[in-house]
């Protein structure tokens, strides 16, 4: 999980997990982002509005996707 998808030490555990065929999640903010891109499946958070809190849109999207 990581909000802007460039968390270096999370970018490295998932090229070892991948590199292992270990298949992996990602939750980012919208937008595009390294991780969202390398992780096998991701969901990306949206604002609520009127509030701070934050939901997944559903369901999971392939990286592949041009959602």
């Amino acid at each position: 999980m990581s909000y802007s998808g460039e968390n270096p030490n999370l970018l490295a555990l998932n090229t070892i997990l991948r590199t292992r065929n270990i298949p992996t999640i990602a939750i980012t903010s919208i937008g595009e982002n390294r991780l969202s891109q390398e992780c096998t499946c991701f969901y990306r958070l949206q604002p609520v509005k009127n509030s701070t809190r934050k939901s997944a849109t559903l369901p999971l999207i392939p990286p592949s996707s041009s959602y």
